[in-house]
């Protein structure tokens, strides 16, 4: 289970030529980003982390024993934002 880290919006095939690699980028909305390219994948960042690690006990109650923190590193340009990291942690689709 993948806990806390740089954790990417989407992986892709395809980049626009109107965007370049390893440099910030902000949505229509304001959101920003960047990108990495891993062999023929474009691997797209928030500007923020991933940060479950104050979850674990709950899932270690729910079965997972093996836990990951990535770390990828940081373009220079990039800087990330203050949140809690939480993604779609406290969603309620049920």
């Amino acid at each position: 289970m993948i806990i806390s880290g740089n954790w990417p919006l989407c992986v892709s095939r395809v980049f626009s030529d109107q965007l370049e690699i390893e440099t910030s980028f902000a949505s229509p909305k304001g959101e920003k980003a960047w990108a990495r390219k891993f062999g023929s994948d474009y691997w797209v960042y928030p500007n923020w982390t991933l940060d479950l690690k104050a979850k674990q006990r709950a899932l270690e109650q729910a079965g997972y024993s093996l836990f990951v923190h990535l770390v990828e590193p940081i373009p220079k340009d990039v800087d990330l934002k203050k949140r809690p990291g939480l993604w779609n942690w406290d969603l309620d689709l049920l």
